[in-house]
């Protein structure tokens, strides 16, 4: 790479939302290739992979688009969150018995 193309990666601007949500997009094969280049052994099986995509593609397009790929993160991330709070709030206390206390805050 000369010093051309290295300055030219500096130079240019981010992305679009457009052209990010165009770039990204996962279908099962996709996800395939993946799974089997980070050992997964569930991406030797093409159908299971199709599975995991329907499990997440709102639009029934047969990809994750950015929009579900957000929703998916949105999800799993909040839910987690939520669940850590609930448990850090409610199970961690122990009265004098080292016994755990439940108090379900409604």
């Amino acid at each position: 790479m000369g010093y051309g193309e290295f300055s030219a990666l500096f130079q240019k601007s981010e992305p679009s939302l457009d052209e990010v949500k165009e770039a990204f997009s996962v279908d099962a094969k996709d996800l395939q290739r993946v799974l089997v280049n980070l050992g997964f052994r569930e991406g030797t099986n093409l159908e299971a992979c199709m599975w995991m995509i329907r499990q997440h593609d709102r639009n029934a397009d047969g990809n994750v688009d950015l929009i579900d790929f957000s929703r998916l993160l949105e999800t799993n991330l909040l839910g987690n969150v939520l669940l850590e709070r609930f448990y850090i709030d409610n199970i961690i206390s122990s009265n004098n018995d080292n016994q755990f206390n439940l108090a379900v805050q409604i």
